[in-house]
């Protein structure tokens, strides 16, 4: 993996965390939160591409469909 993937798989884990305190923390950011675990999930579809691992890129691609659903309903 080179470290452009590496800084990609990065941006990755800090949206997701960011989104699931967001979310979780129940302060009324929720919408801010979908929008940073979309980000991650795409980072993540990004790097599972590039990566050719099937099982990540499609976990992700089922994660951004969800988080979408999630700021069109919220």
């Amino acid at each position: 993996m080179n470290s452009t993937q590496k800084s990609i798989e990065w941006v990755a884990a800090v949206c997701g965390i960011i989104g699931a305190l967001l979310v979780a923390l129940n302060i009324g950011a929720a919408t801010i939160g979908y929008c940073f675990f979309l980000v991650g999930a795409v980072s993540y579809l990004i790097v599972a591409f590039s990566i050719r691992n099937v099982p990540l890129f499609y976990l992700n691609l089922v994660f951004a469909i969800t988080n979408i659903i999630g700021l069109v309903r919220h």
